[in-house]
């Protein structure tokens, strides 16, 4: 039943996702639980944009990444960046990125940590 006044109404969302479902995201366990945190498996170097080499823009980008129990990133987003470019690129980049899984024990699960690119001009 929809409130009265000047509200929009619409059909409630119930499609739920299965642990199955390719798109269903993982849910992160609690990094004090973790006894092993991801580890780098193969990286990827983000390429320089040329616009911030022009510029001369250095920096750090930091970002917030999901990586699942089989060291895949699922997510990721930018919490800060000295240049959109560099976000940009940073963003591409950490997707390709390949990770030993974090672990409870002997068991392999999601987790969600910070990760910063270093964009360093060099001569």
């Amino acid at each position: 039943q929809a409130k009265k006044g000047n509200t929009i109404s619409k059909k409630v969302d119930d499609k739920v996702l299965k642990k199955s479902d390719e798109d269903s995201l993982p849910v992160p366990e609690e990094e004090f639980l973790v006894t092993s945190m991801p580890r780098i498996k193969e990286e990827f170097r983000a390429p320089y944009p040329t616009d911030a080499k022009k510029k001369g823009l250095e920096g750090k980008v930091i970002l917030e990444i999901l990586i699942d129990e089989y060291g895949k990133v699922r997510t990721a987003k930018i919490l800060s960046s000295p240049d959109e470019s560099l976000s940009e690129s940073a963003l591409d980049s950490i997707y390709k990125f390949k990770f030993h899984p974090a672990q409870i024990g002997e068991r392999s699960v999601a987790v969600v940590i910070r990760y910063g690119i270093n964009f360093i001009l060099e001569n």
